[in-house]
């Protein structure tokens, strides 16, 4: 049946889940059975009010992984229908995506970077993804490993705008 009646995440507590919808405010980077398949709360399965919050920061957290740094879960509704199936509605707004607007390395040693620079993902003027910055670091990591330089410890530095939507990074 039609959706009936709102209830709060507590009142929604072990009611059966008959679907799960998205809508989006602004840019849509994932289809729905991606962001569904993403979640702990399946339909067809019992609502668990601790699963529904962390698959808040696990949608959260996908949007965040392809550059869209201030997103946010804007509105969420549950609905339960006459026969007690809960309904679920996520609206979702991206906030723009994010561009990495510089990336750079600052070595306490002398060394020529330019065979370095080709192990860094994340690149100037590109989206800016986390994960791209995170697999440059352990990329930079092993290749110092490799050359010799046994205590060389590589981690990343953001500075975030979000007036601008642009991250910088450097490696140290």
């Amino acid at each position: 049946g039609a959706p009936q009646e709102e209830v709060s995440i507590q009142e929604a507590q072990g009611h059966k889940v008959a679907e799960i919808r998205f809508t989006h405010r602004r840019d849509k980077p994932f289809r729905n059975p991606e962001l569904r398949a993403a979640m702990l709360t399946q339909v067809g399965k019992p609502f668990q009010r601790h699963f529904f919050r962390n698959d808040l920061g696990a949608l959260e957290n996908l949007y965040r992984g392809e550059g869209y740094m201030g997103v946010d879960i804007a509105k969420r509704t549950l609905l339960l229908d006459e026969r007690g199936r809960l309904h679920i509605a996520l609206e979702i707004d991206s906030r723009g995506r994010w561009t990495g607007e510089d990336v750079g390395l600052v070595l306490s040693a002398p060394f020529d970077t330019t065979a370095l620079r080709p192990l860094l993902k994340l690149k100037p003027g590109e989206p800016f993804r986390y994960g791209e910055v995170v697999e440059g670091e352990r990329e930079l990591q092993s290749r110092l490993n490799s050359l010799g330089y046994a205590q060389a410890a590589v981690h990343n530095e953001l500075e975030l705008d979000s007036r601008r939507h642009a991250a910088v990074v450097r490696y140290l």
